[in-house]
């Protein structure tokens, strides 16, 4: 599953400029507090002190929240096309990514496998995969020009 980078943007661009339609508060919060934490993961590496956080937790909450509501959103249609289109990740798919994630960790599988279901985060990794295959069916099947920028 090979995807073209530029062609998958683009589709993601133009539905997520798309799609209008309300979603739960709940739901736009939970995506907001894993952007958030990513964001402040990514502050605290390039050296910013864990005290300046609340501050700039508080900065990135608005651009976090419309970044939030655009993946979801996007989320939500490539999970339609994927139940129209009967795209789904089979157990070998996802047992070979697993693997190769261990791999690439230098983990043993089976100690990998184990902590990933600790952690509930099979499911997650699941849900990569139907997206890269959704977009991939897209960018086989949509008429796309790239932007040269």
């Amino acid at each position: 599953m090979q995807i073209d980078e530029a062609k998958a943007d683009q589709i993601t661009e133009k539905l997520a400029d798309m799609l209008d339609f309300n979603l739960p508060e709940a739901v736009v919060e939970r995506e907001v507090y894993g952007i958030l934490q990513q964001k402040m993961q990514q502050a605290m590496y390039s050296g910013n002190a864990p005290a300046d956080m609340d501050k700039f937790v508080e900065e990135a909450r608005e651009e976090a929240k419309q970044e939030a509501k655009r993946n979801l959103k996007v989320f939500f249609m490539l999970q339609e096309v994927a139940q129209v289109e009967k795209i789904a990740v089979t157990e070998m798919e996802l047992y070979n990514e697993v693997a190769r994630q261990a791999r690439q960790q230098k983990k043993n599988l089976k100690s990998y496998i184990r902590e990933l279901q600790r952690e509930g985060r099979v499911h997650g990794i699941r849900m990569s995969l139907l997206t890269a295959k959704v977009l991939d069916f897209l960018t086989k099947e949509a008429k796309v020009t790239v932007d040269e920028q």
